[in-house]
């Protein structure tokens, strides 16, 4: 076992962007030097199998959305058995404090708290006890982490961003370059021909994600190119909306719903135009992994531009859906990028790198 006990708190079943960067973190981590425990709150975890493969335990609690009685009983026994040095808090909004509150009382030496997210999409209960209780993170830390300085600056609020350390969601540069023969067979896999224009998208269904807005412009899309592909990586609760609304459009056969993997990269190989419409990201770490496979990439202006690293990669307001489609059209016709690891790695994007200055920031 490490040197360092880490456990991280606040992943979910669902590989998702938090999940995926923490993952990133987890395998390229060095196990002589730090220790890796994962906290669930939920049935299942996501990665689970390959967390305990690779010497990670995994402990289950009751949900605090659930039974915050059951919650603070268990969180606090694992803290006095298991003495973790660090506790590493992933949150997407300070409704959920709970686990700073439980970690400090129970006298953790570092706690860590981690913001992944910049805005909330609904919910006047959730929105009114984040603007609340995040004035009182610092009462309980002053160990603030971000995925960017927006994030940072939402969570922690403006005095407290900028003695922020941004952790970025760095990704395996070798997992996602370019490889002719994967997107070969990945169009084979789909009866999809070389010549036809795959516009693509990965993340889960929700609202933030706007599914909906992709959709609807892939529709005006497929009057220009009549031959051309959406596929769609993800599953969550409005799916079956989203669904409808292609079968509403009549885009039944140009429409690829794959559903949750633990893996996208596959995908990406297969794309030749990566489109993120989302009405908000903390970072957005599927458009660092797009623009690592070389892809040309469209995001909204809800996406940070810290998660524009490719000179094929722009930013485009939701308000300008005419400007979305005329690059739409532009953009899928430009050649791949074959090598971004350089780009990848001068942005801070290469696990490779920012694995090391994690450990370091651990053992400070």
């Amino acid at each position: 076992m490490g040197d360092i006990k880490v456990l991280q708190v606040g992943l979910s079943s669902y590989p998702g962007g938090v999940e995926n960067a923490i993952m990133n973190y987890f395998r390229f981590s060095d196990r002589e030097k730090i220790h890796y425990d994962f906290l669930c709150t939920e049935n299942t975890l996501a990665y689970s199998d390959e967390i305990e493969k690779c010497g990670g335990r995994i402990f289950y609690v009751p949900s605090p959305k659930k039974n915050i009685g059951a919650f603070k009983k268990k969180f606090s026994e694992l803290l006095r058995t298991e003495k973790y040095d660090v506790v590493h808090i992933n949150m997407l909004s300070a409704a959920n404090i709970f686990p700073v509150v439980y970690a400090h009382r129970n006298h953790v030496k570092k706690i860590i708290v981690h913001a992944h997210n910049s805005y909330l999409p609904s919910g006047i209960l959730k929105k009114t006890a984040h603007h609340l209780l995040k004035h009182t993170i610092g009462l309980f830390t002053k160990n603030f982490m971000a995925c960017s300085p927006g994030a940072a600056k939402w969570l922690f609020g403006s005095r407290n961003s900028e003695k922020t350390y941004i952790l970025h969601n760095a990704v395996d540069y070798g997992k996602f370059a370019f490889d002719s023969e994967i997107r070969k067979a990945m169009r084979q896999k789909y009866g999809i021909d070389e010549s036809t224009v795959v516009i693509g998208h990965v993340g889960r269904f929700n609202e933030e994600k706007n599914h909906k807005f992709l959709v609807e412009l892939f529709s005006k899309y497929k009057k220009i190119n009549r031959t051309s592909k959406l596929v769609l990586v993800g599953d969550g609760r409005l799916s079956d909306t989203v669904k409808k609304q292609v079968e509403e459009l009549d885009l039944a056969s140009d429409v690829i719903f794959v559903g949750s993997v633990a893996d996208a990269s596959p995908y990406y190989q297969m794309m030749d135009l990566f489109c993120m419409p989302s009405h908000f990201e903390g970072l957005g770490i599927v458009a660092i992994e797009a623009q690592a496979s070389g892809l040309a990439c469209i995001c909204s202006t809800g996406v940070p531009h810290e998660a524009i690293i490719s000179c094929a990669a722009e930013r485009i307001s939701l308000d300008d859906d005419e400007k979305w489609l005329s690059e739409m059209v532009r953009m899928g016709k430009m050649p791949r990028i074959s090598n971004m690891e350089r780009s990848l790695t001068e942005a801070g994007y290469n696990i490779i790198c920012e694995s090391k200055k994690l450990e370091n920031y651990y053992l400070e």
